[in-house]
């Protein structure tokens, strides 16, 4: 479940998920059955459309049957709006607005016995959105990485989720962006692609402001 509302903040946040559009076009059911999608993404790629801007005109794509067009729809319409949304909203909001829409929690208390521990979850993950709206209130300003309210969220639920499942006596090697390295206490840290154009970024050169993030980010 909080996976589920994960996939949906991931979409809103980049219409371009195909793995979050994947995982959440169906949930809560709305008649879009494995044909249909398996059509619609044929389609999507023929007419070099992105998933969701596919679904959103899910109407003339061809084979799609009209019941399942209409959930593709809806389904693009609803992401389309909370899209617009995440602009001008709290993340904590967001998500609170985005759960009750999708009366997701009615739909996990009628799945059984344990339906009332997964509401608690889904209501955790909204607390935590707010507190994390608390703690952006007390800084001056977001942080210089370019990224939405939205972004910075998942970027942190991500970044615990992963770091949870590592073992730390595992002999391996992590892979992870940049960014979701810094600030972790790694013994030992590889940089790879660390040349002119690549890191940093060929554009940073351009703007001063630019540069100097890239080179804060390899410091740290």
């Amino acid at each position: 479940e909080i996976q589920d509302v994960l996939g949906y903040l991931r979409l809103i946040s980049n219409p371009r998920d195909g793995v979050a559009f994947d995982r959440v076009v169906n949930y809560p059911r709305r008649g879009v059955g494995s044909a249909s999608l398996a059509r619609l993404r044929a389609w999507a790629g023929e007419s070099e459309l992105t998933l969701l801007e596919a679904a959103a005109r899910a109407g003339e794509a061809p084979q799609v049957p009209p019941g399942g067009a209409r959930g593709l729809q809806a389904f693009a319409e609803l992401i389309q709006r909370f899209s617009a949304r995440a602009a001008r909203l709290r993340v904590g909001v967001l998500v609170e607005e985005l759960v009750e829409e999708l009366d997701l929690l009615q739909l996990l208390r009628e799945e059984g016995p344990d339906g009332e521990d997964r509401v608690e979850n889904v209501k955790e993950l909204i607390a935590a959105a707010m507190d994390f709206d608390a703690e952006l209130l007390e800084e001056e300003e977001l942080p210089g990485d370019r990224f939405t309210e939205l972004d910075l969220f998942l970027q942190r639920v991500t970044l615990v989720a992963d770091v949870d499942l590592l073992d730390p006596e595992a002999d391996s090697v992590t892979f992870m962006t940049l960014h979701n390295a810094k600030g972790l206490e790694f013994p030992m840290v590889f940089i790879s692609g660390l040349e002119d154009g690549l890191f940093p970024l060929s554009r940073a050169y351009d703007e001063p402001s630019a540069l100097e993030e890239e080179r804060r980010l390899f410091y740290v």
